[in-house]
């Protein structure tokens, strides 16, 4: 997610990076599409062990995609180039954020002022861009709810809602999210067993067999009586214990 800001702290555009069209403003008519630049998944962009090179490259293709659907700026660099005093907020998970760095890195020069791009991304900041990445870690869960995989939007959400005070000032931005870190608890940390495939696969049976369950709601049983298990790998063992009782 990219925002542009107007003058006197009013978001005045949003924009969307995306693996299936490029960058696109919110507003655009889009047909479905599957593509993604996480890894994992069969719809993964990146096929082979180069995955962020490959991401890089499909960003690429995709600016220099002209459809007459999407008019306007193609990548970051192209939006920061329309008004290079506007600040721009960027909000982008680990991969995402490794896919346009290039692009995000000519966007930062191409800004009038550097320190106008806010970078909002969880983990250690790429070369080049450490000065404009903003304080972003788990500790925020506590005070902004949600999900990890949400906590970028919600910081930056968090910044936007309090654009009165410090106008997208990077320096005073920074000093207000660090002064939430500084405030919110220390995330818990379970120490949950782990189990074999087999072993879960064997408890979603059970379960299964004394009552209809939700995916979701197994999941949590099974980490709330003390077992670890990652939401992809679970989904991936559940969906095949349904397949395998619908034979």
């Amino acid at each position: 997610m990219v925002d542009r800001a107007g003058d006197f702290g009013c978001i005045a555009e949003v924009w969307i990076v995306s693996a299936g069209y490029g960058l696109v403003p919110i507003s655009a008519n889009l047909e479905s599409y599957s593509a993604t630049f996480s890894p994992g998944s069969a719809d993964s962009v990146a096929q082979s062990k180069s995955g962020q090179r490959d991401n890089q490259a499909w960003w690429g293709l995709l600016a220099s995609w002209r459809n007459r659907d999407l008019q306007g700026p193609r990548n970051l660099t192209e939006l920061a180039l329309q008004d290079t005093s506007s600040p721009m907020i960027v909000a982008l998970s680990k991969t995402y954020l490794q896919a346009v760095l290039h692009d995000l890195a000519d966007a930062a020069e191409a800004m009038g002022k550097k320190a106008d791009l806010l970078l909002v991304s969880t983990g250690t900041p790429p070369d080049g861009l450490e000065e404009v990445q903003l304080p972003c870690d788990a500790r925020f869960l506590t005070s902004l709810g949600g999900s990890r995989t949400s906590l970028n939007a919600r910081v930056a959400d968090r910044i936007i809602a309090t654009s009165d005070r410090h106008e997208f000032d990077s320096a005073k931005v920074r000093n207000l999210l660090q002064k939430d870190l500084d405030r919110s608890k220390d995330i818990l940390r379970y120490d949950r067993r782990k189990q074999t495939d087999f072993e879960i696969q064997h408890w979603i049976r059970t379960r299964l067999n004394v009552g209809a369950f939700s995916r979701s709601s197994l999941l949590r049983e099974l980490r709330d009586t003390g077992f670890a298990c990652e939401q992809r790998r679970f989904a991936g063992l559940y969906d095949e214990v349904i397949a395998g009782n619908c034979r």
